[in-house]
């Protein structure tokens, strides 16, 4: 037995993405950058992969909530790409 319904705990789901990915998209590049830097690093050992990864298979089209406009998932997939690149440029050799 459930407590809420399946469509309700999607709906609100749905919800809290689309306000994080608002909010996301709302914070200075320069505190992205270190928020996913943050985020990144805690794939220890993967994180070039990581990187290279989302970089070359565009895994970053999946973190856009499908209601969202175009143009803000235009400008979150632009923001990511470039900190995507900051960081594959100071990969280390």
């Amino acid at each position: 037995m459930s407590l809420y319904p399946e469509n309700s705990v999607q709906s609100g789901l749905a919800h809290c993405h689309e306000e994080l990915f608002s909010r996301i998209l709302e914070t200075p590049l320069q505190r992205q950058e270190s928020d996913l830097r943050a985020c990144l690093e805690t794939a220890g050992d993967q994180f070039w992969n990581v990187v290279e990864n989302w970089r070359e298979n565009q895994s970053i089209d999946e973190m856009c909530p499908q209601e969202v406009p175009g143009y803000l998932q235009d400008m979150f997939r632009s923001n990511m790409c470039a900190l995507l690149a900051i960081f594959s440029a100071h990969k280390p050799s």
